[in-house]
């Protein structure tokens, strides 16, 4: 499993807002807790202003759905490999 240090959202936001719940995030999906962690990578998603930002959050939202629901991907257990 990933530390902290290895997962970094950073995001460059423009919004310190979006950095903390950005953080939030990371920390609830090393903590395990995937649902309220999709659910704070959605809020970054729809809030953030830039692209790759948005796409970003967008794809740690599916990925930590994923992990919720126990889906594996694309056959093999999923890896958190969520460095940036």
């Amino acid at each position: 499993m990933k530390t902290e240090s290895e997962i970094s959202f950073d995001g460059g936001c423009e919004d310190s807002h979006h950095r903390r719940r950005g953080q939030v995030a990371v920390r609830l999906e090393l903590a395990g807790r995937y649902k309220p962690a999709a659910r704070a990578w959605a809020w970054v998603a729809k809030q953030v202003l830039r692209a790759d930002w948005r796409a970003y959050a967008e794809a740690r939202a599916a990925r930590c759905r994923q992990h919720a629901t126990g889906q594996s991907c694309e056959g093999e257990p999923c890896q958190t490999n969520i460095t940036r």
